[in-house]
């Protein structure tokens, strides 16, 4: 186990990047990163026209006034508004 030389508190030995003090370790600062593939999973809300889930066309993430996080879109059938509450912002 390697320590993170600001806050020196024992890491695993791949980390590039401390959680505790959100510092970046120093031998890895020169290295590029390998670029991250990701598949995003289909968002899904309920058309309230078609009466069915369905996949979210043109996706926009929105927080509300109470800090909830939220999605608004349109129906790729219809072309109706749809929304969805996602969860609290961090």
């Amino acid at each position: 186990m390697t320590k993170c030389p600001y806050c020196g508190r024992n890491l695993v030995e791949d980390e590039r990047y401390c959680y505790f003090c959100e510092q970046e370790i120093s031998k890895y600062k020169g290295m590029k990163k390998a670029p991250e593939k990701k598949k995003e999973a289909p968002i899904i809300a309920y058309c309230v026209k078609c009466k069915e889930k369905v996949n979210v066309k043109n996706p926009k993430y929105y927080t509300m006034k109470n800090k909830r996080l939220s999605i608004k879109g349109t129906c790729p059938t219809c072309s109706t508004k749809v929304f969805r509450i996602v969860g609290m912002k961090k």
